[in-house]
């Protein structure tokens, strides 16, 4: 019976110190949370801290360097005044250790030295000063970008107030304004169709001017060359586009193989003057055309080519009109050599017919009323 109670004790024993364990281990592991919830919240307000003294940090150390340049600056100064300074002592070091008796350099050494010492006073008043604006600058930054935030929503709300004005405004449109409008329009179409009625007269009385006057031109053109002796030939060709062209056969205005015109080209180019005077607001194309015959061997000097020959015969062809009176402006010189011929050369007639000058006319001055 004794046994049997000592082993009950010994259990009852071992119980209580189990408890025991057990209330320290629980009490224990809510004491380490309780310090780790602190722990990170004194962490988390620590780091807020960090990142507020860093940026304070980076801005004290912005104007830092402002402030570190201008003190460089009056330190660059400082060490010249210095440098001037004891340059002034070496000197009159010097003086006094020679004995020099010359008192009037002394008292100048010792005026530069005041001076000096004067400047320097005055380079750290300055400093003092220019740190003062820059606090003074720092804070109306400040008070700027203040008042700009201000500007800006009071902007805003100007721009929203004129947006809902406009809308108004928009909407306030009225039915009289309409009609006015209305027969504005009519009365510009109806003006525009007088005006296109009146140049279309015009421009039918001119196409009958110059049609009269392109038969006229062929008639003279085919009198001049029926009393060369030539052939006649269809000579003005009257184009689907409006525009006219008028060959002259090479063997009416100049030689083989040269640019100068003849007495009878001279001519031919006098009677074609008189004619093209009644085209005052065409383009006037003087263009040369050759066979395809390579140049010969005694001309080759002067014209390498059919290009040349072609150009320079179109040149003579327009110096002569313009000694004629017909203006420069109305004038061009084209010469295409063989590459636009009439007819396939076959023989000596074929060839003959694609030596040719030929003069385009190019309606290009229309006139029209302008409407106001």
């Amino acid at each position: 019976m004794s046994r049997t109670h000592q082993q009950g004790w010994v259990a009852w024993t071992f119980s209580a110190i189990l408890f025991i364990a057990g209330s320290a281990t629980a009490w224990f592991y809510f004491q380490s949370a309780s310090q780790n919830d602190q722990l990170n919240a004194d962490l988390t307000r620590a780091q807020t801290l960090q990142r507020t003294t860093e940026r304070n940090l980076q801005r004290s150390e912005q104007e830092k360097q402002t402030l570190q340049g201008q003190l460089d600056n009056a330190l660059a100064s400082l060490s010249q005044i210095e440098a001037q300074y004891e340059t002034a002592n070496r000197r009159l070091t010097q003086l006094n250790n020679a004995n020099d008796d010359s008192a009037t350099q002394i008292t100048t050494l010792e005026a530069e030295k005041q001076t000096l010492q004067t400047q320097v006073d005055e380079l750290t008043e300055q400093l003092s000063t220019a740190q003062s604006q820059l606090d003074t600058a720092v804070k109306e930054a400040e008070t700027a970008r203040e008042q700009a935030a201000a500007a800006q929503q009071t902007l805003a709300e100007y721009q929203t107030t004129l947006n809902r004005l406009q809308g108004e405004l928009s909407e306030a449109a009225t039915t009289e304004e309409l009609y006015l409008a209305a027969r504005e329009q009519l009365a510009l179409k109806q003006a525009e169709n007088e005006t296109y009625t009146e140049t279309i007269e015009r421009l039918k009385t001119e196409m009958a001017a110059e049609t009269e006057a392109m038969a006229q031109l062929e008639n003279k053109l085919q009198d001049q060359l029926a009393k060369l002796n030539q052939e006649k030939e269809k000579l003005v060709t009257q184009l689907e586009d409006g525009t006219t062209a008028i060959k002259l056969p090479e063997s009416i205005l100049f030689a083989s193989g040269s640019a100068e015109l003849n007495s009878d080209g001279l001519n031919s180019l006098n009677v074609l003057a008189d004619a093209l005077q009644s085209f005052p607001n065409h383009l006037i194309s003087i263009q040369g055309h050759t066979d395809s015959r390579k140049i010969s061997a005694s001309t080759r000097l002067v014209y390498p080519t059919n290009w040349e020959l072609s150009a320079a015969r179109a040149a003579s062809a327009v110096r002569e009109l313009l000694k004629k009176g017909i203006p420069a402006q109305q004038l061009q010189a084209v010469g295409y050599a063989d590459t636009r011929p009439l007819v396939e050369e076959t023989d000596a007639a074929s060839r003959q017919q694609n030596r040719r000058i030929e003069v385009i006319l190019l309606p290009n001055q229309f006139k029209t009323k302008i409407l106001k």
